[in-house]
């Protein structure tokens, strides 16, 4: 394991294991998503899609290419963990000899590789796509993925930290191919000429598809790997 992982970890097992009442907190704040995986990010996402002030046309390409990023995140983080070789999540690696939480379970996503974080992947590029047309919102959004989704999720042994670095910036990375250039007038034209031809359609469409993006479409991902059998 490399230093820099290490060191977050010795650092949070200064705690883990020594509070039950943290710990089964922080352990119930991942399984209840208490602050959902993307309620905060899809919140600010339609409060900027509605922004009165101008140029509402390029801050709605923006909006519809960062959300378009998003979507694809969630298939390309599932992509890199099946391509890349498996990394054992540190909560399933003897060798690390990873304090336990209390009430945290050691089978927790065994058979699914660590690398990368999908979260960090997904909300990454929400944010980094948000922030171009709406900085404090997408600063609000990184703040939220990372200290409130994210670093739970190390604290309880599901991700390295470097997980998170790599998931964060494959997502930013991502969000900007989409939001600039052609890329972003390609993507949008055709769902902003439908949102302005027939927005009954459009926006019974966009509910649709943020309630599936803010879970990380789990439902679709759960027939699939009915069907293909494997982690997605």
């Amino acid at each position: 394991m490399n230093g820099f992982d290490q060191a977050i970890f010795d650092a949070m097992g200064r705690f883990a294991g020594k509070n039950p009442g943290f710990d089964l907190a922080v352990g119930q704040w991942v399984r209840a998503e208490i602050v959902g995986k993307g309620d905060v990010a899809l919140a600010l996402f339609w409060g900027v899609w509605f922004l009165p002030r101008e140029p509402r046309r390029d801050r709605r390409e923006v909006l519809i290419a960062t959300a378009i990023a998003g979507a694809l995140a969630v298939l390309a983080g599932r992509g890199i963990g099946l391509a890349f070789p498996f990394r054992l999540r540190p909560i399933h690696a003897p060798s690390l000899q990873f304090i336990l939480p209390y009430g945290a379970r050691d089978t927790a996503l065994r058979g699914w590789s660590s690398f990368p974080s999908d979260h960090a992947m997904v909300w990454a590029a929400i944010a980094t796509g948000v922030g171009t047309v709406a900085p404090i919102a997408g600063w609000i959004i990184a703040f939220v993925t990372l200290a409130l989704v994210c670093l739970p999720r190390v604290y309880l042994g599901l991700h390295y930290p470097t997980d998170i670095v790599g998931g964060y910036l494959i997502g930013a990375i991502i969000a900007w191919a989409f939001t600039h250039g052609r890329a972003r007038t390609t993507l949008a034209r055709p769902l902003l000429a439908l949102e302005e031809r027939a927005p009954h359609v459009f926006y019974a469409a966009a509910f649709f598809a943020s309630l599936h993006l803010a879970d990380m479409f789990v439902q679709l991902r759960a027939v699939l790997r009915l069907i293909k059998g494997v982690p997605v």
